[in-house]
């Protein structure tokens, strides 16, 4: 019975005999997830600004959206290992 082996090179920038960096595909989604997460946290601190009182209080509403903006510059920014 054969085991699946994944190396480390697998699971990390792979280097190309040209010298080039490839990125991995979980890198990708990553950075492609951060910078969404980070979009739609900008959107919530720019409606929560230009919106008028209802309900909920936009005060209440806009550090929510800096919060997911700092996740999603985290998430973007981020490096495997």
């Amino acid at each position: 019975m054969s085991r699946l082996h994944i190396s480390r090179n697998d699971t990390e920038d792979l280097m190309s005999m040209s010298g080039e960096v490839t990125t991995t595909l979980a890198r990708l989604a990553t950075n492609l997830i951060g910078a969404v997460v980070l979009v739609l946290g900008l959107l919530l601190v720019y409606y929560s600004l230009n919106t008028e009182y209802t309900i909920i209080d936009p005060r209440v509403i806009t550090p929510i959206g800096a919060a997911i903006s700092v996740i999603g510059v985290f998430m973007a920014l981020a490096r495997e290992g």
